[in-house]
């Protein structure tokens, strides 16, 4: 984990170093500050955001933007209250495991209203391929639990690409 730490720290500051003597725009400065603030976060044991951070989808791009990920999403949202949480919740996970560990800049956000009363959400990203399956930490499995505890279902893929799968009842039991 040491050694972990030590080159993501390493690739960051050479990334701002870089940026600084080439006159890189100011946005990619400012996002390599980010991700750099993100990291040190992380390092501190504090949570990128909390639950209370966000609530709209355009509060979540900004933070996105900010860590200089951009979001894509196709579909709407839930209707339902409680699942409207899940999906945000699911967001936030996947914002901080799309910088965190593909180290990508995108996150797809697809949305759809499923046969027998579900509701579909997948989120994938533009990062690097998981090398083998998939090790619930800490905010994946609160996720996890959280959505069956609405009734509904977590699936994660990592082959061919990684897909975080949410497959929710149209009305959500309380979570």
């Amino acid at each position: 984990m040491k050694a972990k730490v030590h080159n993501m720290l390493g690739s960051n500051l050479m990334q701002l170093r870089y940026c600084y003597a080439h006159a890189c725009p100011e946005d990619k400065i400012e996002t390599g500050i980010s991700k750099l603030e993100l990291l040190l976060d992380m390092l501190r044991g504090d949570e990128p955001f909390s639950n209370k951070d966000a609530e709209t989808f355009e509060e979540l791009q900004l933070i996105a933007q900010s860590m200089g990920l951009d979001l894509q999403r196709i579909g709407d949202f839930p209707h339902d209250k409680g699942n409207q949480r899940l999906v945000f919740a699911a967001i936030r996970e996947s914002i901080s495991n799309t910088l965190r560990h593909a180290k990508g800049d995108k996150l797809f956000i697809n949305m759809v209203a499923g046969g027998k009363n579900e509701f579909v959400v997948e989120l994938s990203n533009n990062g690097q391929d998981p090398e083998g399956i998939i090790k619930e930490g800490s905010g994946l499995s609160s996720l996890r639990a959280k959505v069956e505890r609405a009734g509904g279902i977590m699936e994660i893929d990592y082959q061919p690409k990684f897909c975080l799968r949410l497959k929710l009842a149209a009305t959500s039991k309380n979570f």
